[in-house]
């Protein structure tokens, strides 16, 4: 399937409440990144796409009954969950499903958050996608200065092990952008 009839989302997030997973998909708004982007508009961020369903079967059936390009998660960056869900057993559900596409790498980064809504809103509002962004905040730093982030292979890693959810890094959305608490301190310099 040519490149051009796919969607490349850069980052997920997925929560589960009252009986309906929401999973919200953070495509790259390539007229932000190449600066081409045109004044105006109607508020609307068509760098999102947000489905809701009884199941994650459910939402793929109305992802694909609805979008004309095919969704290639094989570029993901970073899957944020909500708090609600990784409190569930609804989480190894998703991680399930996620470990049985192969498209989908297990190099992606895991956080946790409140609201993923008002997280995700932050996509396309920066200067690069939300899940570059994030990716920044962990890559563009001196060796020595760099967290460590929690992988999806780590988290599978402990789902196999123990059946519980590690303790992952917290996304906050703050004033006009998103902040990052990690779990983690920063490695000791004065140890090398």
């Amino acid at each position: 399937m040519e490149p051009e009839k796919r969607s490349y989302p850069l980052v997920m997030a997925a929560d589960y409440r009252e009986g309906l997973y929401t999973v919200i998909y953070g495509m790259p708004n390539l007229p932000v990144s190449t600066g081409q982007e045109k004044s105006g508009g109607n508020g609307h961020n068509p760098s999102l796409l947000t489905f809701e369903g009884k199941t994650l079967e459910e939402i793929r059936e109305v992802y694909d009954s609805s979008q004309e390009k095919y969704l290639d998660r094989s570029h993901l960056k970073v899957l944020i969950l909500g708090e609600s869900l990784t409190g569930r057993e609804e989480w190894m559900k998703l991680l399930s499903r996620l470990r049985e596409d192969p498209s989908v790498g297990e190099d992606i980064y895991v956080f946790q958050t409140e609201d993923i809504e008002k997280v995700m809103e932050q996509n396309g509002s920066m200067s690069s996608s939300l899940g570059e962004y994030i990716l920044g905040i962990y890559e563009n730093r001196p060796e020595t200065e760099r967290k460590k982030g929690i992988s999806l292979r780590n988290v599978y890693g402990a789902m196999l092990e123990s059946g519980e959810m590690i303790p992952l890094p917290e996304i906050l959305a703050d004033k006009g952008g998103i902040r990052i608490l990690f779990t983690e301190e920063p490695a000791d310099v004065s140890e090398s």
